[in-house]
């Protein structure tokens, strides 16, 4: 019973300090809301929203997509609701380095064009 007991031990303390290594390697992971651009009016049937946005970690000021994604349009919103930053990222990007002038709360939205688009927020 003890030899299980140890055995059970060690490999939750080996899967923590895998797991906190990959973290630390890699960066936040940003976790994705889906937002509707406009609502839609006059009954009209709400289109399907997309289900897979694109997994990313900030590492810094380093945004890294570890899936592939479309192309977008990525935009930082200030604490203010201010547009702080916009670039285009074509779909063969992996890697997006924000400008180091920026510090603090933001709002990070990924939009492939539609009626949604991805947002999260993040701290730099």
């Amino acid at each position: 019973m003890r030899k299980l007991f140890y055995f059970i031990l060690l490999c939750v303390s080996f899967i923590s300090v895998s797991t906190l290594q990959a973290f630390a390697m890699n960066g936040v992971e940003i976790e994705w809301i889906v937002e509707a651009v406009d609502p839609v009016a006059g009954g009209l049937p709400v289109p399907k929203s997309p289900t897979d946005p694109p997994q990313a970690t900030l590492d810094g000021h380093v945004l890294t997509f570890t899936t592939s994604h479309a192309d977008f349009v990525l935009t930082l919103l200030d604490e203010d609701g201010d547009e702080a930053y916009t670039v285009f990222v074509p779909a063969a990007t992996t890697t997006v380095v924000l400008p180091s002038t920026l510090t603090g709360l933001f709002e990070l939205q990924l939009y492939p064009g539609g009626s949604y688009y991805f947002s999260g927020d993040i701290v730099l």
